[in-house]
């Protein structure tokens, strides 16, 4: 059975490589969200392998906030991809416990070592 991800993304560019980049690896996808209530919908409804998320999203609410509230209601790995995190942003991450992080820009080959190491470490 193909694992499921659920990408959490509001650059539409970089949405669509994620998610090019692992159709054409054989994991499938249970969709794109752009903010906080969106994927938080999508996380539930899917219940994905893995969540791929940026920290800045659209929304009153970010990314780590998002993270928190999916670890908590459904315990779900998490992938951070961004491209800037401060002190702040780190030291909330930590807390959370995430199964990695990508910087951005994304290059495929970190994406897929970072996801599959997420997937076989949770």
């Amino acid at each position: 059975m193909k694992k499921r991800i659920l990408i959490v993304e509001d650059e539409p560019l970089i949405a669509v490589s994620v998610y090019e980049t692992l159709l054409q690896n054989g994991y499938a996808i249970c969709g794109i969200a752009k903010n906080y209530d969106e994927a938080l919908s999508l996380a539930g409804n899917g219940l994905p392998d893995l969540v791929l998320l940026d920290i800045n999203i659209h929304g009153d609410k970010d990314g780590i906030t998002l993270a928190e509230d999916i670890k908590k209601l459904y315990n779900i790995p998490l992938l951070f991809v961004t491209g800037y995190t401060d002190r702040t942003d780190k030291e909330r991450i930590k807390k959370i416990v995430p199964a990695g992080h990508i910087s951005k820009p994304v290059k495929k080959k970190d994406l897929l070592s970072a996801v599959e190491m997420a997937l076989n470490t949770e």
